[in-house]
């Protein structure tokens, strides 16, 4: 995987987790929801994106600091 893939990667990662979680935080307090199932979704992304920021940390690191510099 190239740099630019990996960054992708973790930018689409990212995305879906905050939706995700947007979702969950935006069920109601009470009543029945299905908050059970978009739990489970968002720890499931969030775990997903935790283990892709280990496994390609370096390529992640540099890469933001090259865009960084652009800047």
């Amino acid at each position: 995987m190239s740099s630019r893939e990996v960054f992708r990667e973790f930018e689409f990662l990212l995305d879906k987790s905050q939706r995700a979680f947007n979702r969950l935080r935006d069920l109601p307090p009470y009543g029945t929801s299905r908050w059970e199932h978009h739990f489970h979704k968002a720890f499931h992304i969030y775990s997903k994106l935790w283990k892709f920021q280990q496994d390609h940390r370096c390529v992640l690191i540099l890469t933001s600091s090259a865009r960084s510099e652009k800047k």
